[in-house]
């Protein structure tokens, strides 16, 4: 199972884009993140470590879950990230 335990930064400016660290443990190559339940550009990195796209966003928050396609009942505990107004 997949487990997140660390988003960096946790935290971002209302309006923009960047990209951020997802720490955990077990993650393969076919994981794709979720943001607020749709899928963003991920990249993997190693098996405790992805990296995301995060597209512009409004000032929230927005949970980030991690899910394996091929196993339907993959879907990780969230992380939040936090979008502050500017």
């Amino acid at each position: 199972m997949t487990n997140l335990t660390q988003l960096s930064p946790a935290s971002l400016v209302e309006g923009s884009a960047g990209q951020v660290k997802l720490a955990g443990v077990n993650f393969r190559p076919t994981h794709q993140a979720l943001i607020n339940g749709k899928k963003v550009e991920s990249r993997f990195v190693s098996g405790r470590e992805l990296e995301l796209k995060i597209p512009s966003l409004k000032a929230g928050t927005h949970k980030i879950t991690v899910i394996d396609p091929g196993i339907p009942t993959s879907e990780s505990a969230p992380v939040y990230l936090v979008v502050s107004f500017k």
